[in-house]
């Protein structure tokens, strides 16, 4: 990444990620900034979005991303593991 774009994190990048992503590829925007994708299963992304391995409910894991590259903004879309109560309630709170 050049230290001159601007960094953005989608963390829980599933559909409305890669949207958000392929939307501001086609701006303007586009020379300066570059995205970086965190989700569990980070293989399921298209293999020119630039992945990591994560969850939001792994703070360790999490930590050591934010702290290992200077984000300028963070964008997160999260889905439930399950679709259940317990699934939403570890998933939103």
């Amino acid at each position: 990444m050049k230290e001159s774009c601007m960094k953005v994190l989608f963390i829980g990048c599933g559909d409305i990620g890669v949207r958000t992503i392929r939307q501001l590829e086609c701006s303007t925007l586009n020379s300066v900034w570059q995205a970086v994708a965190m989700r569990r299963h980070p293989t399921v992304l298209p293999p020119d979005i630039h992945a990591v391995a994560g969850d939001i409910k792994d703070v360790v894991t999490l930590t050591r991303l934010l702290e290992s590259r200077s984000f300028d903004a963070i964008v997160v879309t999260l889905t439930p593991d399950q679709i259940t109560d317990e699934g939403y309630l570890g998933a939103y709170v």
